[in-house]
């Protein structure tokens, strides 16, 4: 009987199979012990846990075959994207078979300190906000909110969980109930003890960090901005719902975010007057955006702007006037002849259906205000034009995810700017030259997992200057093999990520300049294909250091 039970427990085993990994410390690849790990069954009820040992190991045995979800925290340790506590990955087990899964934890960083005045006494209940520099998709540096806190009595602070990476501070008067950002709450104050942000100073945290930095220093006086936003749209007599947006322009300091953080919004119908207090003094731009759905249904956007300088005073602000913008329109030129589409043959041999489908322009305001503005192209298939464009400084494209098998070569006009065009109070006429000489490049992920791969290609001569994505494109085949086709003639770095994670834009310079170096070289030639690359996915949330 008890070879029989032997002989069962046996063919038990065999019919079970194992997961087991080490958990390490990402930068010293120390074991991290005591770590939780949790093992879940897709589609079933089977919930298993343990923690890490002395040498950071674990084990599940005696796991019935499928796929497992594999998850691990540990306190003081950063977790992964959209998974709370957790970081995570898949596992596939099979019959009599081991599968590894290890795991690098980077243990976070914590900032701490003491905000006071210049006599030495505690700024209380002061909003302190820790920065980090970002890139906007053009390149251009800018400020980025990581986390908020509200000063104590003491005029003490605390910032737990951070990434190892380089953070400045900025405090400003006011609560975690208001708006963060410039101008909002009155005066400013950058560590260590700089009025304005080009006086910042950074704090480089290691992994692990407990960072202790005090600062010191007296808020400057603010100063009022008054003014009247009018509107002069045809059909409307009154003003529309319109957000006012100011962002300070600092000669070698980061630019302000825009997105989601309107300064004052005026309602509809109100008559325009509008007071912001506590502006420091500085250049500034101040932007009134009002966005109304058009015939169409579309929205169309409305933007006036004018440049302030405060010195020692209130000041007032000049007109800003809501009116019709101008219209952009050109020639689709095909490849660089001068010849239209449709006497190319539509690019060499595409159809005219595919052209039209695929080549669609459009417009971004440098300043992010308002866009992405979407043209309208003839059924010819030979021009396009853009209505209402307001004035400012656009970059165009010819396609908004870069996916044409063609590709926009040059803008033809008096108006270029920096690979787009300046738009003034007259019309614009730009004709965009467009060529279909470019290459394919073909290749397998590994790790797709579950297909939800997102490719991303940045010019190698360029990302390190300007560091944002040139094209970008989703793996969904299920052998995880992906196609890239009407890339221009260059070397381009080509790396890969989970398009699920929205918690880090793909198009997001930032988000390329930190996980670029991980990439693969590829060249690219006229109209041939280059075969055979091989991309490794970038770990989810993993920070990498940002290299300027």
């Amino acid at each position: 009987l008890g070879a029989l039970l032997v002989l069962f427990g046996v063919h038990a085993q065999n019919e079970t199979g194992t997961i087991e990994g080490v958990i390490t410390k990402s930068t010293t690849a120390a074991p991290v012990e005591g770590a939780e790990v949790t093992a879940v069954l897709d589609g079933a009820d089977l919930v298993r846990s343990t923690r890490t040992d002395a040498n950071g190991h674990y084990t599940f045995s005696g796991l019935v075959a499928g796929r497992y979800g594999v998850l691990v925290r540990r306190d003081g340790y950063l977790p992964g994207p959209g998974l709370g506590d957790y970081v995570s990955t898949a596992v596939d087990v099979a019959t009599g078979k081991r599968a590894a899964a290890n795991f690098t934890l980077i243990q976070a960083a914590s900032l701490s300190g003491r905000l006071l005045d210049s006599q030495g006494n505690p700024e209380r209940g002061a909003l302190l906000e820790a920065l980090r520099i970002g890139y906007d998709r053009f390149g251009e540096r800018l400020w980025k909110v990581v986390t908020v806190v509200s000063t104590g009595n003491s005029g003490e602070y605390r910032f737990e969980s951070l990434f190892p990476d380089e953070y400045y501070l900025r405090a400003s008067r006011g609560n975690l109930s208001q708006t963060p950002g410039p101008s909002a709450n009155g005066g400013e104050l950058y560590y260590p003890g700089s009025v304005n942000a080009a006086g910042a100073t950074s704090i480089a945290l290691r992994e692990g960090e407990q960072r202790v930095a005090d600062f010191s220093g007296d808020f400057q006086k603010g100063y009022s901005i008054t003014g009247r936003v009018a509107c002069a749209i045809p059909g409307m007599d009154r003003l529309p719902r319109t957000e006012l947006t100011l962002l300070p322009r600092y000669v070698g300091a980061p630019a302000e975010t825009i997105q989601g953080r309107p300064l004052i919004q005026l309602r509809e119908g109100s008559d325009g007057r509008f007071q912001i207090s506590g502006v420091v003094p500085g250049f500034y731009e101040l932007s009134a955006v009002a966005r109304i759905r058009g015939a169409t249904g579309d929205d169309v956007t409305y933007v006036s702007t004018t440049a302030i300088q405060i010195s020692d005073q209130d000041a007032e602000a000049s007109a800003l006037t809501l009116q019709p913008g101008v219209e952009v329109r050109g020639r689709l030129i095909a490849d660089a002849q001068g010849q239209n589409l449709r006497l190319a043959g539509a690019i060499r041999g595409l159809g005219l259906e595919r052209v039209q489908n695929s080549l669609v322009p459009s417009l971004m305001r440098r300043d992010g205000l308002g866009g992405p503005f979407r043209a309208v192209v003839d059924d010819a298939g030979t021009s396009y034009r853009f209505s209402n464009v307001p004035p400012g400084a656009y970059v165009i494209s010819a396609n908004s995810l870069m996916m044409a098998p063609a590709y926009l070569t040059e803008v033809l006009s008096r108006n270029a700017y920096e690979g787009g065009i300046l738009v003034g109070s007259e019309s614009v006429f730009a004709d965009l030259v467009v060529n279909s000489d470019g290459g394919t490049i073909e290749g397998t992920v590994r790790d797709t997992q579950d297909n939800t791969v997102q490719l991303v290609l940045v010019p190698a001569a360029q990302y390190r200057n300007k560091p944002f994505a040139y094209r970008t494109a989703a793996l969904v085949t299920s052998s995880g093999s992906f196609k890239m086709t009407g890339v221009p003639p260059g070397h381009y770095t080509l790396f890969a990520r989970d398009a699920k994670d929205t918690s880090q834009p793909f198009m997001n310079a930032d988000y390329v300049a930190r996980h670029v170096d991980r990439g693969v070289l590829v060249s690219v030639r006229k109209n041939s294909t280059t075969t055979g690359i091989v991309v490794e996915r970038i770990p989810d949330g993993t920070p990498w250091r940002l290299s300027e």
